[in-house]
Parts: C-alpha cells; sequence; structure tokens
C-alpha cells in the first residue's frame, strides 16, 4: 500500500490517505494457539433432511457481495494541514510473514509524509510483547503502531508511554478496546472481522451445499483469532442445520511445522470432514504437502482468511477453494494516518474492513499485483 516519500504533496497525500479511510481492511490479527493447549469443540447438526435450497440460497446470497473487490478508497476527507514531519514510529506485530509484510507497509505509509518506521516482531506471549513494547516506547520512538494483541498483554509499558508522551495506535488485537491515554486510535475492532467470519461460514456452506463438515482452526493466545474462528463455526452451525463444525486451536510457533500433521490426524480421525478452514493463510503453510503425503488432497476443501502468495498460488492451481481476503496494507496506512490526524488535531478516521472472496474465478491468475492485501485495487 504505499508509495515513495512525497514531501512536496502533502495535500495530494492527504486527500489519498484519509481516502483509503473509508473503505476497508483488516488485519492482521494473527494467533497462537490450540484451546491454549490444543483443545477442540466440536458441534453437528441435526435436521432430518439434506442441505435444503433454501439454506444453500441463503448462503450464497451473504457472500454474493465478497465476489467483487471493493471499488474505491470511499473518502476524501482531508487533513487540515500537512502533518509535520521527521516522526520516527516503531511499528510491532508477530513473527510470521504476513506480519512482516505490514510492518514493511508500515514503513512505506511513514515514508509518504517524511516520516521513518522501524520494524519489531513478537511471539504473541505476554512476556516477549511486553519486552517489545517496553523496548520501543524506550528507544526514543515519537509514537507506536502494534498489531495483533490486547493492550493487556503489555499494560506496563503502557504506564511508561503515557508518562513519556508517546501515542498508541493499535490495530485488530483489541475486541472492544477503548481509546483512552496513551492510545489514540483502536481500529478493527470485532464487529469488522464477526461480519467477515459470517461470510466466510457461509461460504462453507454454500460450497459444501449445506452439508459441509469443517475443521476450523484458529491461533491461540490472540483474542482476534480466537474470535474470528468461533464466529465461522458460529455461522456454520447456525445457519446450517445438516453441517457439522469441529474448533481447533494452535500455537503460532507450530506454522509449518507441527500444525499440517495436526490437521492430517484430525482427517484421518474423521473422515467425514470436508473443509479445513484456516483463521489465516499463513496457517496454511506445509499443509498442502502434509495432505498429499497422507493421500488426503482430494478429500477435503481448503479455505480460510486473508491471503499468503503461496495459498493465492494454491487457489489459482486449484489444490485450494480459495482465500476470504483482508487488505493488511490498507491497515498499515490507516495507522499512519490516524497518527497524522492525531499530530495535526483533526479527527480520526475508523475505516471498515476490506474484503474479498479469492478463487480462480474471482482473481487473476497468477496472483499478481492483486494479492488480497492490497485492496483496494486503486491503492498505490
Amino acid at each position: 500500500m504505499g508509495t515513495g516519500a512525497n514531501h512536496g504533496a502533502p495535500r495530494r497525500y492527504a486527500l489519498w490517505l484519509a481516502s483509503l479511510l473509508a473503505v476497508a481492511i483488516a488485519a492482521f490479527a494473527i494467533g497462537c494457539g490450540s484451546d491454549d493447549d490444543g483443545g477442540s469443540d466440536t458441534s453437528g447438526g441435526s435436521a432430518d433432511n439434506g442441505g435444503t435450497t433454501e439454506v444453500v440460497a441463503a448462503a450464497e446470497e451473504v457472500i454474493a457481495p465478497y465476489m467483487e473487490p471493493p471499488e474505491s478508497v470511499g473518502t476524501d476527507v482531508e487533513l487540515s494541514e500537512p502533518a509535520p514531519g521527521g516522526k520516527k514510529i516503531v511499528a510491532l506485530s508477530c513473527a510470521l510473514d504476513v506480519c512482516k509484510a505490514w510492518r514493511d507497509d508500515v514503513a512505506e505509509a511513514a515514508e509518504a509524509i517524511g516520516w521513518s518506521a522501524t520494524g519489531q516482531s513478537f511471539d504473541g506471549t505476554p512476556e516477549d510483547t511486553l519486552a517489545k513494547v517496553t523496548a520501543a516506547v524506550n528507544s526514543g520512538a515519537d509514537a507506536i503502531v502494534i498489531n495483533g494483541v490486547p493492550r493487556e498483554t503489555y499494560e506496563a509499558a503502557v504506564e511508561q508511554a503515557k508518562s513519556k508522551g508517546v501515542p498508541i495506535v493499535t490495530q485488530m488485537g483489541e475486541l472492544e478496546g477503548e481509546v483512552v491515554d496513551p492510545f489514540i486510535a483502536v481500529q478493527y475492532q470485532a464487529d469488522e472481522f464477526d461480519r467477515m467470519a459470517n461470510a466466510t461460514g457461509n461460504w462453507v456452506i454454500a460450497d459444501g451445499n449445506g452439508e459441509s463438515n469443517a475443521l476450523v482452526l484458529s491461533y491461540a493466545n490472540f483474542p482476534l483469532s480466537e474470535r474470528i474462528a468461533d464466529k465461522t463455526k458460529e455461522a456454520i452451525d447456525e445457519n446450517c442445520p445438516d453441517c457439522q463444525t469441529k474448533a481447533l486451536r494452535v500455537q503460532a510457533a507450530d506454522t509449518g511445522t507441527k500444525l499440517p500433521a495436526a490437521v492430517v490426524s484430525e482427517i484421518q480421525r474423521d473422515p467425514s470432514i470436508t473443509h479445513v478452514v484456516f483463521q489465516d493463510a499463513a496457517m496454511a503453510g506445509g499443509v498442502d504437502a502434509a495432505l498429499r503425503e497422507a493421500g488426503l488432497t482430494d478429500k477435503v476443501k481448503v479455505l480460510g482468511n486473508n491471503t499468503t502468495p503461496q495459498a493465492l498460488q494454491a487457489a489459482c492451481d486449484g489444490i485450494n477453494l480459495g482465500w476470504m481476503s483482508f487488505s493488511t496494507k490498507a491497515a498499515a496506512w490507516a495507522g499512519i494516518d490516524a497518527l497524522a490526524r492525531h499530530y495535526t488535531g483533526d479527527e480520526i478516521v475508523y475505516p471498515p474492513l476490506m474484503n474479498q472472496i479469492l478463487t480462480q474465478e474471482t482473481m487473476e491468475c497468477p496472483p499478481g499485483r492483486q494479492t488480497g492485501r492490497d485492496l483496494p485495487p486503486d491503492l498505490p
């Protein structure tokens, strides 16, 4: 989502960036965990007849708006004046590739208004998150943008930031957080992701013709990751009498290692599983190979939220069903926009989540610039 530095055109930046803020995005919430220990929860339908036309039609109606990309950034609210230059920002997020991409986008957005941004990852545990946020506060940063974890995990650092006058923007980590000093914006909370999760759940219903059996995975220790998965499961359970679901929490550190084997084990334990639904596409690393080795590639359909280049290529190749994208790049720019408005005294704008279902039919193959995280198409 960014362009290079454009110090000579702050008003054009203001128009664009402010514009960006009326469309959707989201995040980045990534997670960790398996019901804390890898726990699971199973629900099943009880209807006597198979998936009805009414159930499938209702699901298709829910997902129809998500089959096309957002058309525009959607707002033209300008900054009242150029933001002061030279601000140093620290961007903190998880260690996965998708989180690094977000940090890079924060740096690009900062550069566009003459600022600089340094990225720092954390592993999602309260101890490491607190240590990294504390280091950021003490680094001489003018402001912090943090993604994916609630403030309770770094509460001591929040007090330090408050005493030092370091404003914080938090994204995709707070289900219902409030804007209180030092937080100047709490972006992309539960409601935005609940709507996305509901659509993902209905996508599973429609694709399975009202008879899906879905394994729904999330990362433990990341509340938003768990929330998205729980709401996806809830959408299936409540809207599809003949569908079944099972929730599984996994550790972020197990991505690409233990996680693929866990998916295979669940399918072998319950061969009736038809869909594997990942809260985040980053979770899919190594899963396709594990399914192939176990002879399960044609037994289940893989889908989920967010995107990675590998996941999109798998969708293009017909290996995965597809991915519900949300624009982490737009989120990064929204974070910098919030800080710019803070420094100019303008009202902060809250963008909606920016989504599209990306499949062989709805995306460019091979995947090019349209990676989902770049939505809408007119981002620079």
